[in-house]
């Protein structure tokens, strides 16, 4: 199944629930406007993996403190995502190895 997903609209997930929802991170300031934050919120047993260009600390630390499940960098999206996927439907975390260790 594939739907588009935005922070104003989450209705198709609700049709069908999926196992694991794929979202491009947008960085916001508030989790009333962070789609890592609403997704967990409205829909607690899908698996959320993030893909991102950010690269900093707080990008991933605010992500996974909502409570996905993985976070893939954008550029690494061809390597990472496939094992991602893998890992959060087998009950793991998932983080794009350069991420291991950022500052």
């Amino acid at each position: 199944m594939v739907c588009r997903v935005s922070i104003e609209d989450r209705g198709c997930l609700g049709e069908s629930p999926p196992d694991v929802v794929v979202v491009d991170l947008s960085l916001s300031v508030s989790k009333e406007t962070n789609i890592a934050w609403a997704l967990k919120k409205d829909f607690p047993k899908i698996k959320v993996i993030i893909l991102s260009i950010h690269e900093e600390k707080s990008a991933i630390g605010d992500v996974m403190v909502a409570g996905v499940e993985g976070f893939v960098l954008k550029r690494r999206v061809v390597i990472d995502l496939i094992p991602a996927i893998r890992e959060v439907l087998e009950g793991r975390k998932y983080i794009s190895p350069d991420m291991n260790g950022v500052s």
